[in-house]
């Protein structure tokens, strides 16, 4: 059997290196190492934190997008129910009128409104004790002077487009010289 020779470690300028120094470099060593351990630790941590910083940048990021598809929906949704006249007011809801007989201008009720959207209104006269019951409505907007009368007689209705405008004016007429008049009516705008 062979003996194990170890080498032995030696310095630079050639001299052997004594076991008290070698445990001296190995300590240097060990504290580099160490020290370094602790830097790449410290860098890591930081860039943990840098990293959990942008994700929750971009996680609020998200979040407001996702607030403003939600806002562009509901503007979509309620911008295609104008376009499409399905949403609805009623200005006047069963309301009960009474009119003198006479043919004057004491003989009508108006009702004045402003709107925003184009559309339509309907005049529902549910029951007037006169056949000579008529709807008015007249508006000017941007040039457009409108003003159509519609015979409703004792009961019916009467449909009208409008425009955006400021006043709207609804009258519901009596035109009896001789006879007053009670009705029953109801007034929605659709746009």
């Amino acid at each position: 059997m062979k003996k194990l020779k170890f080498a032995k470690a030696k310095k630079r300028d050639g001299s052997v290196l004594k076991m008290s120094e070698k445990k001296v470099v190995s300590r240097n060593i060990a504290i580099g190492i160490g020290v370094l351990y602790i830097i790449l630790l410290v860098g890591m941590v930081g860039v943990a934190l840098d990293y959990a910083s942008v994700l929750n940048d971009k996680d609020s990021q998200i979040a407001d997008l996702q607030n403003q598809v939600t806002f562009d929906s509901s503007t979509i949704d309620r911008l295609t129910a104008i376009g499409n006249l399905t949403n609805s007011t009623v200005w006047v809801n069963h309301e009960s009128i009474d009119q003198p007989a006479g043919n004057s201008s004491n003989t009508y009720t108006s009702w004045s409104y402003s709107v925003s959207y184009a559309g339509y209104v309907v005049v529902d006269i549910l029951s007037s004790s006169n056949s000579n019951t008529y709807v008015e409505l007249k508006y000017s907007w941007n040039g457009v002077n409108y003003d159509n009368t519609v015979n409703v007689g004792s009961g019916g209705s009467a449909w009208f487009p409008v425009l955006p405008s400021n006043n709207i004016d609804v009258r519901v007429i009596n035109n009896s010289f001789f006879t007053g008049a009670s009705e029953t009516l109801t007034i929605t705008y659709w746009y």
